[in-house]
């Protein structure tokens, strides 16, 4: 018998969108005795349902999948990924009287698919009121893109593709390791982080990992953030 192979990245949107309707739910006990509704809008491969299933408290989340359509009286709809508005029936919202949330399970969302939600949604989108509908993204790719920004940091400092290509070419002349690679013409020096500053554009999800892997290797670490946190 096959096995299908989750892959990793649709393994990750999946549990943080199960993740996210679970955090939506523990806000809602507060409110509501029966379980949340909630919809993930695209055909769920069996491997990735298991996980889903498992990730979400079944006694307090009535979940549904499938591509065809959502129930009538669902409160949160998980969209596919970020190209969602080739798989989803997006005109059908506004015909959900119960909906409350709309999950991307993505890092970001793209502005025509915020305007096509505005132009179908109206006033109800981003609400806060009574009929209101909150949207959310995902940073699930966190960590990935963490580590990939380090890998081209370490890369670039390391002079590491020059080197590769003047290895295959079978020039085998030290270079840069710890000085300047007096004996290529031209020099290519790598740089040393320890005892450098690093400056770090936003300090969220992937910003603070990355900050944190250059202060251990030694770096004074500046960065910025969006907004303020007091204390």
């Amino acid at each position: 018998m096959k096995t299908a192979r989750m892959a990793p990245a649709g393994l990750a949107a999946t549990v943080a969108a199960a993740a996210a309707v679970a955090a939506y739910t523990w806000r809602r006990r507060q409110h509501a005795r029966r379980r949340l509704r909630a919809h993930c809008w695209w055909d769920v491969p069996p491997g990735l349902l298991a996980v889903l299933e498992t990730s979400v408290d079944v006694s307090t989340v009535e979940l549904t999948v499938g591509a065809s359509g959502c129930p009538s009286d669902v409160e949160v709809c998980v969209f596919p990924n970020a190209a969602w508005e080739a798989r989803v029936d997006v005109d059908g919202l506004a015909s959900l009287a119960s909906l409350v949330a709309i999950v991307v399970p993505y890092a970001g969302i793209m502005p025509k698919h915020l305007d096509r939600l505005r132009a179908i949604l109206g006033g109800r989108l981003g609400s806060t009121g009574e009929g209101g509908v909150a949207l959310h993204n995902l940073h699930h790719n966190g960590p990935i893109t963490a580590e990939m920004a380090i890998a081209l940091l370490l890369a670039a400092a390391k002079r590491l593709i020059p080197a590769d290509r003047r290895i295959r070419q079978h020039d085998w002349r030290p270079r840069g390791l710890p000085f300047a690679g007096a004996q290529v013409d031209p020099p290519e020096p790598m740089v040393m982080l320890d005892g450098r500053t690093a400056l770090v554009l936003g300090l969220g999800g992937v910003g603070s990992r990355v900050a944190a892997v250059c202060a251990a290797l030694g770096m004074a670490v500046l960065a910025t953030k969006r907004s303020a946190r007091l204390g």
